[in-house]
C-alpha cells in the first residue's frame, strides 16, 4: 500500500512538473520570442496594452484574429501577453516574419512551435493529474528539445525537473486547489511549494 501511494505521488509530481514546464517555462519563452520578433519587425516595444493588441490585429494578426474563438479574440485585443496561452502565442509568432538575424527558418520555426502546441494539448486533455514515468519522459523530451532550440538554458530545465512540489502532507491541499473554480492550478501549486524556485523572469529565451 505504501509503495502504491509513493508511486501515485511520483506520478502526480510528473504531472505538476510538466504543467510548470509548459505553462510557465515554455510560455515565458514564447512571450519573449514574440516581443523580440515584434520589436525587430515594427521597431516598437510591446507594452501589453490594448493598443498593442489592436496594432497586431490590424497588421500581421488579422488572420489569427479571424480564425480565433470569441475568448481568444478578446485576449488578442487586450494586448496582454501574460494572458496568451501557447496556442495563441504560437499562432501570433507564426504570423510575424522571422528576424533576419535568427538562424531558424520560418518552416523550422513553425514545425517546432507545432510540436510545443501538440504537447501542450496532450497535457491539457490528459484527463487526470497522474502521469506515468514513461509518458512523462516522452512529453518531457519533446518539449525540452524545442525549448533548447529556442535557447532556454539546460540548467534551467534541470531545475524544473528537480523541483519538489511539497511534502506528502500537501497532497490533499494540492488536490483541493485543483478542484477550486477560478484558480490557476499551476501557480497555486507553486505557491504551496515549500522550496524556493526562480520565477518566470529568471528564464531567458535566446533563439538567435
Amino acid at each position: 500500500m505504501e509503495t502504491q501511494l509513493r508511486s501515485s505521488q511520483i506520478q502526480l509530481q510528473n504531472y505538476m512538473k510538466l504543467q510548470f514546464l509548459i505553462n510557465t517555462t515554455a510560455t515565458t519563452c514564447l512571450r519573449q520570442m514574440f516581443m523580440a520578433e515584434w520589436h525587430f519587425t515594427t521597431k516598437q516595444t510591446w507594452k501589453n496594452l490594448p493598443a498593442d493588441g489592436m496594432s497586431f490585429i490590424s497588421r500581421f494578426g488579422e488572420k489569427v484574429h479571424k480564425q480565433s474563438q470569441k475568448l481568444q479574440k478578446g485576449l488578442l485585443s487586450s494586448g496582454n501577453l501574460d494572458r496568451w496561452d501557447i496556442p495563441l502565442l504560437a499562432a501570433a509568432i507564426k504570423s510575424l516574419p522571422p528576424s533576419s538575424s535568427t538562424t531558424m527558418s520560418a518552416t523550422t520555426r513553425k514545425q517546432v512551435l507545432d510540436v510545443l502546441k501538440e504537447q501542450r494539448n496532450k497535457l491539457a486533455h490528459h484527463g487526470s493529474t497522474i502521469i506515468p514515468d514513461d509518458q512523462f519522459e516522452l512529453i518531457w523530451k519533446a518539449v525540452t528539445r524545442v525549448l533548447l532550440q529556442f535557447g532556454v538554458p539546460a540548467a534551467e530545465l534541470d531545475q524544473v525537473r528537480n523541483i519538489s512540489f511539497g511534502s506528502s502532507a500537501n497532497q490533499k491541499k494540492l488536490e483541493d486547489v485543483r478542484k477550486s473554480p477560478g484558480y490557476d492550478y499551476v501557480f497555486q501549486l507553486i505557491r504551496l511549494n515549500t522550496r524556493k524556485f526562480p520565477g518566470p523572469d529568471k528564464f531567458l529565451c535566446i533563439y538567435y
